[in-house]
């Protein structure tokens, strides 16, 4: 059995690339080693967060952590390191104080440019818009936020509907069993 280093520095060359890029995440496994014999995998539902270094297990979540997204073989990938919350590498939804989030590019920044104003949103914290104090895309961070709260809502009234018309029909049955009752008590005094 031969053993060979991974150390070092690795070079990775992208052959008939054309234009240019940048590469967000990268996997090397090596497999026979110590490290590609553990669970790489977990099971149904849930992500795996890779250890960083060899001598740590995978660790498997129902969720991914704030600053992580979801790839498609179910790991939960680091995002940018200027991200606090991301859909893709690079893509960021909301980003650590003191930074802002620029809602054109969806990365975070320093301070806005000239000609953008800052608003805050519950879910994206502060972030650079284009427009004036007065734009009225106040909305834009927090449209999630308020699809939520209406979701809620509605099914809260649903909800209170359900119960409203079951107890209705609980009644109307009582009734109804009330008005037998008493015509058969009324059938039995005229005999």
């Amino acid at each position: 059995v031969s053993t060979q280093s991974t150390g070092g520095t690795w070079r990775l060359t992208i052959e008939g690339a054309r234009g240019t890029g940048e590469l967000t995440h990268f996997e090397l496994l090596l497999h026979g080693t110590e490290f590609t014999r553990k669970k790489l995998v977990c099971e149904e539902g849930k992500f795996a967060i890779l250890p960083t270094n060899t001598s740590e297990d995978v660790v498997c979540v129902e969720r991914c952590p704030s600053e992580r997204f979801y790839s498609v073989n179910r790991r939960c990938i680091p995002c940018h390191g200027s991200c606090f919350t991301c859909l893709e590498y690079n893509y960021c939804t909301s980003c650590p104080e003191p930074l802002f989030l620029d809602y054109e590019t969806h990365t975070c920044i320093e301070e806005c440019p000239k000609g953008y104003s800052v608003t805050s949103s519950r879910l994206s914290g502060k972030i650079c818009q284009l427009g004036t104090e007065d734009s009225t895309s106040w909305y834009k961070g927090d449209t999630l936020y308020i699809i939520v709260v209406v979701v809620f809502i509605v099914a809260l009234i649903l909800m209170v509907l359900l119960i409203s018309a079951h107890h209705y029909k609980k009644h109307l049955a009582r009734e109804a069993r009330w008005i037998q009752i008493s015509a058969k008590r009324t059938e039995n005094h005229m005999l």
